[in-house]
């Protein structure tokens, strides 16, 4: 089993003497992740099918992340806001061995991005099933 915590805050500031604003550049977020795999000796009955048992590795993870960006200049002491947005990401895993040759799998993400000053925002659902054979 892994557990993971992540927090990140960047701040940027440039100065531009010509114009003479302030350029700030802002984002924050953070991400979790968890992941656990196992294996079972014995084996999974299956209810239809006695004589066959799901016995090799099974892995599941998931992940969680979220960041906050602004950029915005200030110019006699007025905030202008250039850029303001928001994402986060959910991803799930899962794997099988089903021998020693065979694993199979399903991955899924559910994203989503918000402008904030437009107020409009874009969602996307992702879900992958595949077989990896080895040789």
């Amino acid at each position: 089993m892994n557990t993971q915590i992540n927090i990140n805050y960047t701040k940027n500031n440039t100065y531009d003497a010509l114009s003479k604003t302030n350029n700030y550049s802002e984002d924050k977020g953070f991400s979790l992740s968890y992941s656990y795999n196992f294996s079972l000796k014995e084996g999974i009955k299956l209810p239809l099918l006695k004589k066959l048992r799901l016995t090799q590795n099974i892995g599941f993870s998931s992940n969680f992340t979220y960041n906050l960006g602004e950029n915005y200049y200030v110019k006699e002491f007025q905030k202008t806001i250039l850029r303001k947005s928001s994402n986060y990401n959910l991803s799930l895993s899962f794997s099988y061995n089903l021998s020693a040759y065979t694993q199979m799998g399903l991955n899924t993400a559910y994203s989503v991005f918000k402008n904030l000053l437009k107020q409009d925002k874009t969602q996307s659902i992702d879900i992958n099933m595949w077989v990896l054979f080895r040789f």
